[in-house]
């Protein structure tokens, strides 16, 4: 992810929020992206 764009960034985690709010099964692999980008 640190190779992406601040505006790409923004965009794939709405994408991983929506997800996560689809269904619980996707909250620990997206803590885990969320985590790297943060990082």
């Amino acid at each position: 992810p640190n190779s992406l764009n601040s505006r790409t960034l923004m965009d794939l985690v709405k994408h991983i929020l929506d997800r996560v709010q689809e269904s619980r099964r996707y909250a620990e692999p997206a803590a885990k992206v969320c985590s790297k980008i943060i990082q």
